[in-house]
């Protein structure tokens, strides 16, 4: 995965594929009979799992990139925790409106309720001016 454009000195990838491989060996062994909807669930699990292992991993990817890096700049490791943990703050107050504001201007793909469900602003919308045209000649 990580290495298919560039290179890349994260384990992430690697992690990814043995996280499916080894989700779903488990899940084979342990419930190889089964009608179709509990294989189904099943799938979805290894996914889930899959899913948070990832999560824990490039979180922890990310954190040793930072210290490497604030390392090599000489910046303590308490000072780049809590630049994260002000970052995390920041994300989570910016990137909720922009969100709304995409989800009210196009919607998001495969969720069209969305769209037509969030409750309209109480604002008169303002009438737009008819400018008199000029002939073309």
């Amino acid at each position: 995965m990580a290495g298919l454009i560039g290179s890349s000195n994260s384990p992430v990838s690697g992690l990814a594929i043995l996280a499916v491989l080894g989700a779903s060996l488990l899940l084979a062994l342990v419930a190889h009979g089964g009608s179709e909807a509990e294989k189904q669930a099943l799938i979805a699990f290894a996914l889930f799992v899959t899913a948070v292992v990832l999560c824990v991993a490039t979180i922890a990817n990310d954190n040793l990139q930072d210290l490497k890096t604030g390392q090599l700049v000489d910046a303590t490791p308490w000072r780049q925790q809590f630049a994260l943990v002000v970052g995390v703050f920041c994300g989570a107050l910016v990137i909720p409106p922009i969100l709304a504001l995409l989800n009210d201007a196009y919607g998001f793909a495969g969720a069209p309720a969305l769209h037509a469900a969030r409750p309209r602003s109480r604002c008169p919308r303002r009438k737009r001016r008819s400018s008199p045209r000029s002939p073309r000649a």
